[in-house]
């Protein structure tokens, strides 16, 4: 009887825990799609709203994920006709597909850094710097004398919480961005030597999350933009 009882209290305690541990993943699965959810939605309302703005002829435009949609670049640049095309959380292809309303504009010169959503999506650098150019490619084929120039990807910073993308990941990337901008006919400008610390990661002066800028940051970012882009 005794065997039978602790038989019957143990498959009872694996029974809970056994429980718990459904529970928790059930839980951390739930807790995903909202955090896409809200990104996606985002991105839609984003990509909604810059198609219904129209871009003045002979514009300058920044494009780019979140690093690009948090910088108040008229205010940095001191130019009332730069315009930001930043979306948090885009990629690439989705660059890529909204390019239509930017092209149309036929602008002045733009200035474009992608592609660390990408790296962080599990993609290969060599695979993210080809549909780069492709990027460069359709601007080059549609707006002919736009100026383009094309920010290196900058590296993360490990503030406690890891790093989401190895920096060695990084300098691939940004090493086959410059040799896709010398085919496509833009600029490369690198932007780690002013923002990186002598090991390579994103320099602790110039962001809190390991990931976005401070305003220091930006306004080291904002003299790049001002002597590659903003030539009369």
């Amino acid at each position: 009887m005794s065997r039978l009882r602790a038989s019957v209290a143990l498959n009872i305690v694996l029974g809970a825990a056994l429980a718990g541990i459904l529970a928790l993943r059930a839980y951390n699965k739930a807790r995903v799609p909202a955090v896409d959810y809200f990104t996606a939605r985002h991105l839609e309302a984003r990509r909604d709203l810059y198609e219904r703005l129209t871009l003045p002829p002979g514009a300058v435009v920044l494009v780019g994920d979140s690093l690009t949609e948090r910088g108040e670049w008229r205010e940095l640049c001191g130019r009332a006709d730069v315009y930001n095309r930043g979306i948090s959380g885009d990629t690439v292809a989705g660059v890529r597909e909204r390019l239509d309303p930017i092209l149309r504009s036929k602008p002045r010169a733009l200035g474009l850094m992608i592609g660390i959503n990408d790296l962080e999506a599990g993609r290969a650098p060599a695979e993210v710097a080809t549909g780069i150019e492709g990027v460069l490619t359709e601007v080059r084929s549609r707006a002919p004398e736009t100026r383009v120039v094309v920010f290196s990807v900058l590296p993360m910073r490990n503030v406690g919480r890891g790093v989401g993308v190895a920096t060695e990941k990084v300098n691939e990337l940004d090493a086959a961005i410059a040799s896709a901008c010398e085919r496509a006919g833009a600029r490369f400008v690198d932007l780690r030597p002013e923002l990186t610390d002598p090991d390579g990661a994103l320099a602790a002066g110039f962001t809190l999350d390991g990931v976005h800028l401070t305003g220091a940051g930006y306004e080291r970012w904002a003299a790049a933009v001002s002597s590659s882009l903003l030539l009369k």
